[in-house]
């Protein structure tokens, strides 16, 4: 650092890659118990760097390559788990695009219908049992399947009980009068979305309206709701920066709920994007995205490619800039 071999970026891609390897190392030493405390009046010191770990795909890769077969076989063969039908959820706890599933990893999780257990899937398939057991067990842990009843059915989960809400408090009388406190307000998603707050100058008053609408859909989280309108908005905007911004937008929304509603999100907000980027102008956010989605599915030369267009239109962007410095050093890194 202090000769400038090795920059801020570079020191952060290290630190990450040496954190990850010692988290799934953890999976290889066999602990079976563990003992732990808490001292009173002690807090935690502040992380020196913060680290973007996806703990799913650590869990993935921790059980794929350091957990023994005897450990698997024991579980999976005590209460006759061995014949039990798999399911898979319909919601997955992690974003599936991170956990870096192989192809017969991906075709072991469609074959998850509730329907046949892990004797019946090694028949069926061409792998062999060791393989199934060891991802059936890993999607077990990630929540991202469950073992079924005789009728493929799931067992049901007890509902959550909703707590009581406390009667309101009865108002203390002001002493004198005071400046009323402005009212918080609900906090938006941590996203730059183009459409957010975007000024309405050069609108009709219905898209003036429906962009207005959009941004109190996204920052009152009626995600849902705001996808619809966008969609709407689209059928009136035929072409240019602003539709690229709506399908940037619309994007973003597909792209950070991707993780509770699985790959087909992951999938469209793709599609938006590679759509927004071809708009003649295209927006500046659009392309910093598409780079980022290509950079999580490893594809760095896509996401160079993109990048790198972006920055000839958009060469003052730093939020570009950033992007392509970090999937350089990734790059680099394979």
């Amino acid at each position: 650092m202090r000769i400038g071999a090795l920059d801020q970026i570079a020191l952060q891609v290290q630190l990450q890659k040496q954190f990850r390897q010692k988290l799934i190392r953890i999976f290889g030493e066999e602990w079976k118990s563990g003992e732990y405390a808490f001292s009173k009046g002690v807090s935690q010191p502040d992380p020196a760097t913060e680290m973007d770990l996806d703990i799913g795909s650590i869990i993935m890769e921790g059980i794929r390559c350091n957990y023994s077969l005897d450990r698997l076989r024991s579980y999976m063969e005590k209460k006759d788990r061995m014949n039990l039908p798999l399911a898979r959820a319909e919601r997955y706890p992690y974003n599936i695009n991170r956990l870096s599933l192989t192809d017969q990893e991906h075709g072991l999780l469609k074959q998850l219908d509730g329907s046949r257990n892990m004797r019946e899937l090694a028949t069926a398939s061409d792998q062999k049992e060791d393989q199934i057991i060891r991802a059936a067990y890993a999607f077990l842990v990630l929540g991202m399947a469950s073992f079924a009843d005789a009728e493929g059915k799931t067992a049901a989960r007890p509902k959550k009980k909703k707590a009581k809400k406390p009667l309101p408090k009865p108002k203390a009388a002001a002493a004198a009068p005071a400046a009323k406190a402005a009212e918080p307000k609900a906090a938006g998603p941590k996203m730059d979305m183009p459409l957010l707050d975007k000024k309405p100058v050069g609108f009709s008053q219905k898209e003036s309206e429906s962009l207005k609408k959009i941004s109190e859909l996204i920052r009152n989280k009626e995600y849902d709701d705001a996808e619809t309108e966008i969609e709407e908005f689209l059928k009136s905007v035929k072409s240019g920066v602003v539709r690229s911004e709506a399908l940037t937008t619309l994007a973003q929304l597909f792209y950070h709920r991707a993780t509770s509603y699985g790959i087909k999100r992951f999938f469209r907000a793709k599609e938006l994007l590679l759509e927004a980027v071809a708009e003649k102008p295209p927006c500046e956010q659009a392309f910093v995205y598409l780079g980022r989605i290509f950079r999580e599915q490893k594809n760095y030369y896509e996401a160079l490619r993109h990048l790198e267009r972006g920055k000839e239109l958009y060469p003052q962007s730093f939020e570009m800039q950033q992007e392509i410095k970090l999937v350089r050093m990734y790059v680099e890194l394979r």
